[in-house]
């Protein structure tokens, strides 16, 4: 093998460790940001229809009104927002999507956790699987609380793929830049070893 070979796969072999070791982490945090930047965006929507809910009175004595308003909620922050009762059987008031659940639906179920916990007064924010979708869910829910005790529980529920598009594009990016950095850089060492013949 040629000193000029050599020289061309040892800097090679370096340049691809470098490139590797920058563009994992570089991914990794992406992908971290991304998704914390949506969960974050979806949870303080949540708490702000809830509390704005909870000041509102009694939810179900203008259910036309909460209606409307969840309509709106759920236009305005492109997900689906539901509203619930606060007794046991969380029975559906309010949802965004009026085509998925009649009104009078019980929402506290085994297969809506989140439900429970914010009838409880927890407010809970998960990444679950739903069946009916057939993709991942970001699912917020929180207690709608009136005067300190719970009178319902407001969830929104958004679907991953949007943000999960948005991470691979971004990985995408990365790969392609990663691609031309060590095209170029081997491009420049075989220039340089060939000026040492």
């Amino acid at each position: 093998m040629t000193l000029r070979r050599r020289l061309v796969l040892a800097f090679a072999y370096l340049l691809v460790l470098i490139v590797v070791a920058l563009a994992i982490p570089l991914g990794v945090t992406v992908d971290r940001r991304a998704k914390d930047a949506f969960y974050a965006r979806v949870s303080a929507q949540g708490q702000v229809i809830a509390t704005s809910l909870g000041d509102s009175g009694k939810l179900d004595g203008d259910l036309p009104g909460l209606r409307q308003k969840v309509r709106v909620y759920g236009s305005n922050i492109d997900a689906r927002v539901i509203v619930t009762g606060g007794s046991d059987k969380a029975l559906l008031l309010a949802d965004s999507d009026d085509a998925q659940a009649p009104p009078e639906t019980s929402y506290n179920t085994h297969g809506r956790p989140e439900i429970a916990a914010a009838l409880r007064g927890q407010s809970v924010r998960l990444v679950r699987h739903s069946v009916d979708l057939g993709g991942d869910l970001l699912v917020v829910a929180y207690p709608v609380l009136n005067g300190g005790h719970v009178v319902g529980t407001v969830r929104l529920s958004q679907p991953m793929a949007a943000v999960d598009a948005r991470v691979r594009r971004s990985w995408e990016a990365i790969a392609t830049v990663a691609v031309i950095v060590a095209i170029v850089g081997l491009a420049v060492a075989w220039v340089l070893a060939t000026s040492l013949d």
